[in-house]
């Protein structure tokens, strides 16, 4: 399977205003394993304007990288971040690959189209 570029719905959460600029802020997914992520990255590059209002849902970027069927039927894909722009906090900084349900993702191209 190539690389194919989708959009993965994920929860803005928290603002972060620690003194630098540009503010940062967190986002949380949880993956087809129940595990939950939280990513932190700048408030320009996730490219969000109003942040007064958290929680709030958004679609990020991200490259599948697999697939594979779960024994109960549900397709899995594997994914990571487009050029692994998101920095991941869960203990250690790292770019996420998890699997996460293909029912989760939007295809970027149907999503243009709209």
């Amino acid at each position: 399977m190539s690389k194919q570029l989708a959009l993965l719905p994920v929860t803005l959460t928290r603002l972060i205003q620690d003194g630098t600029c540009p503010d940062w802020i967190e986002a949380e997914l949880t993956d087809a394993d129940d595990r939950k992520w939280v990513f932190t990255e700048k408030v320009p590059v996730v490219g969000v304007e109003d942040v007064e209002h958290l929680p709030d849902p958004l679609n990020m970027f991200c490259l599948v990288l697999e697939e594979k069927l779960r024994r109960a039927g549900e397709v899995l894909k594997l994914i990571t971040f487009h050029e692994e722009t998101y920095v991941v906090s869960e203990a250690n900084r790292y770019a996420l690959t998890s699997w996460v349900s293909a029912s989760d993702l939007s295809d970027v191209r149907q999503e243009a189209q709209k």
